[in-house]
């Protein structure tokens, strides 16, 4: 519910703790680029592994 979600918001803010951990947020933003990245294939299957190690080697060109 939008009540639940605030808790876990506000929850945040004064604990610093995220509600989900680093790699269930690295898997939701995995899935939702793979969805992307098929969309704009025309709907063609992509592999997640692949997108993660894509979504990998860029940020290391940004860290450099």
């Amino acid at each position: 519910s939008y009540e639940a979600l605030c808790r876990q918001i506000g929850k945040f803010f004064r604990t610093g703790e995220p509600p989900v951990s680093e790699a269930e947020t690295i898997e939701i933003f995995t899935f939702m680029e793979a969805a992307d990245e098929s969309l704009r294939q025309g709907g063609k299957p992509v592999a997640l592994a692949d997108v993660l190690a894509k979504a990998k080697a860029e940020a290391q060109t940004l860290l450099k």
